[in-house]
């Protein structure tokens, strides 16, 4: 017969082993939704009003480029990751046909998207936006672990005095929110959501289908 203190150990013992698998079987999960790709096909429709959503005022040759991308992410989304790495990859091939505008859609279950986004536009006025937005992504698993100030200073240039004055400023805050309100106009449920010029795509396309819309743009906004 089994003494009833031995038997709470036991039980205690098997306790303890169930919330290690739990805490392992969530690491797991949590590991898994930062680092994957995207495993099911993004969706594309047509997008009418497509060029009310490009701020020729925020990117360098909006208004002259023959083809915009506009992005309404997330710096918590681990799919906008994924689209960042590929947008990086093959924009530059385009030259200046091809212009690559990020908007902020962070969203509402993401705790620290909204200062993320802040933080990113923070650095947007010392013109380094391009560079704050992939030290964020870089940096995805430690948002709103480590300081915003830590991830502004792996950029080389940035001012950091001028980067605190900012984080705690309105105006930063403001071109984060106008940003959401525009998505909002757009119906956004879901992050990437992507206009290829008139072509809406909600998801992250691989880089051969990036490179096809884009040349599916090109061709139709041929003079």
């Amino acid at each position: 017969m089994v003494s009833p203190r031995f038997s709470r150990i036991l039980d205690q013992l098997f306790t303890g082993i169930l919330v290690g698998c739990a805490i392992v079987v969530t690491a797991v999960v949590v590991r898994r939704e930062m680092a994957a790709p995207p495993t099911t096909k993004p969706m594309v429709s047509e997008q009418a009003d497509w060029r009310d959503f490009i701020d020729t005022t925020r990117t360098d040759g909006a208004s002259r480029a023959r083809v915009a991308v506009v992005v309404f992410g997330d710096y918590q989304c681990p799919y906008c990751r994924v689209l960042a790495e590929r947008l990086a990859e093959i924009a530059g091939d385009y030259d200046r046909q091809v212009v690559v505008q990020n908007r902020h859609f962070p969203l509402p279950q993401h705790t620290f998207a909204f200062q993320a986004a802040v933080a990113s536009e923070c650095a947007n006025e010392q013109g380094l936006g391009d560079e704050m937005h992939m030290a964020l992504f870089a940096k995805q698993d430690s948002l709103g672990r480590m300081p915003w100030r830590d991830i502004a200073a792996s950029i080389r240039g940035v001012d950091l005095n001028a980067f605190d004055d900012c984080i705690d400023d309105e105006k930063a805050r403001a071109v984060v929110v106008s940003d959401t309100l525009k998505g909002r106009q757009l119906d956004i449920n879901g992050t990437p959501t992507v206009l290829v010029n008139q072509q809406r795509v909600t998801g992250a396309p691989i880089a051969s289908d990036l490179r096809r819309l884009i040349e599916i743009a090109l061709k139709e906004s041929a003079p």
